[in-house]
């Protein structure tokens, strides 16, 4: 599942480059799980989002609150 992932996200990153996109930001549950195989509990229900920041080059960033991590 998470080389799976990882592909995706190397997809993601070579179509952004493309384009000329330095950054993209998902904030979905379902999104973050297919692009970096992170599919915890995220904090959704408690008001405290998580976000995938995902750059051109280098690994996806998972940004979420401590108490989440």
């Amino acid at each position: 599942m998470l080389d799976e992932a990882k592909q995706r996200c190397i997809t993601l990153q070579n179509r952004k480059q493309e384009l000329g996109i330095s950054h993209a930001v998902f904030t979905s549950e379902s999104s973050i799980a297919y692009l970096a195989g992170f599919w915890g509990y995220l904090g959704f229900e408690f008001g405290r989002p998580s976000m995938l920041v995902v750059r051109t080059e280098g690994d996806p960033i998972v940004i979420t609150p401590l108490m989440e991590s």
